[in-house]
């Protein structure tokens, strides 16, 4: 139980950092695609803060530098989508997933400088920001994020700030009749976003490892955080309780029952969010873009949350008739169909989606 919690804890404060980052953008009227790319900046400066940092300084200071340069370094990598979105007027989408691809390339090249192998694995110390409560090993990263979640709540609902905010993403033209300067209100939004997901990428690198691979990236937390986000209805409280619910089936029950996953099981979850998004199109009366279905709509979390049922059931099965191979060699079976299956489906609502997308253009 115990590990239950860590593990839900430790991944859910991530998601929850990085949406209410992509919530802060999204109420400004400037929706942030680059959370990924941001966490990753975020992660590379903050472990290389790590490894310069003398020995000698105290654990507190290390703490407090490593998150500060992280969140600085987030700021000013989230200033290009700004400044690509607000002042250039371009695309949102198109300039998000633009600064995802480069932050990797660049965290691959700094770190491949900086590293006496010559790889893109830094090694570090991760023993400053690990405590332990009562046998619970946690990190500095979730008392941290408790208290960014109230003060996020109250920013965002009980000061002028928050409500000149909202009002610059609902409806920017009232809010510049009444001589609120947008621009600079959705500069602060994407900002506040870059400090947030920048925290977050260094809550999801340094905790559970002491070396990471930045040629992995985040391994799509940030596109995980957006989904968060968008079922947590954009507020704050909602969200970290999404946040806590993705966290227990992504991290929480795998860690602990699936040591060695079935990697049918995973391909079967990897396409439900294309067939979750196909089905919608075939739909009546459905209007969904061509670029949210490919890169997946949060509405195919049901099914998602029902293939992740369906493995959790086949593992548990698996713990209790490992005497019998013959019935684990069955199951196995079982999902390779039932994943081929379901690729074909993604398959023809891929090509389905694409055709009528071209008829309609």
């Amino acid at each position: 139980m115990l590990l239950l919690i860590k593990y839900t804890l430790l991944y859910g404060i991530v998601l929850m950092l990085v949406a209410l980052g992509g919530m802060f953008s999204e109420h400004s009227g400037i929706i942030n695609i680059a959370l990924e790319g941001i966490m990753v900046i975020g992660g590379v400066a903050g472990v290389l803060t790590l490894t310069m940092l003398p020995a000698s300084l105290s654990p507190f200071l290390v703490v407090l530098i490593s998150i500060l340069v992280a969140a600085l370094a987030g700021v000013i990598y989230s200033l290009l989508l700004a400044f690509a979105s607000i002042n250039l007027k371009a695309d949102q989408t198109i300039g998000g997933t633009a600064l995802n691809l480069l932050a990797t390339a660049i965290a691959v090249v700094i770190s491949k400088y900086f590293s006496e192998s010559g790889s893109a694995k830094l090694n570090y110390s991760n023993k400053p920001f690990l405590f332990s409560i009562g046998g619970l090993e946690l990190s500095v990263f979730v008392p941290l994020g408790l208290i960014l979640l109230v003060v996020s709540y109250i920013v965002l609902y009980k000061t002028r700030f928050g409500l000149r905010l909202r009002a610059c993403g609902e409806h920017p033209q009232a809010a510049d009749s009444v001589g609120i300067n947008v621009y600079k209100m959705r500069y602060a939004g994407v900002i506040l976003s870059g400090a947030l997901g920048a925290i977050g990428g260094l809550a999801y690198i340094v905790p559970p490892v002491q070396t990471w691979n930045f040629e992995v990236g985040v391994a799509g937390a940030g596109f995980l955080a957006l989904a968060v986000m968008i079922f947590g209805q954009w507020k704050p409280l909602n969200i970290a309780g999404a946040s806590l619910f993705f966290a227990v089936f992504r991290r929480g029950i795998t860690k602990l029952f699936f040591p060695t996953p079935l990697r049918t099981a995973r391909s079967v979850i990897c396409s439900a969010k294309y067939i979750g998004a196909g089905l919608r199109c075939l739909l009546p009366h459905s209007r969904v873009s061509f670029v949210s279905v490919c890169i997946g709509s949060v509405r195919m979390v049901p099914s998602t949350g029902f293939f992740n049922l369906i493995h959790f059931t086949a593992e548990l099965f698996q713990l209790h008739l490992n005497r019998d191979k013959l019935v684990l060699q069955c199951i196995q079976l079982f999902f390779l169909c039932l994943c081929g299956f379901l690729h074909l489906c993604q398959l023809f609502c891929c090509l389905k989606i694409i055709v009528r997308h071209v008829k309609l253009h």
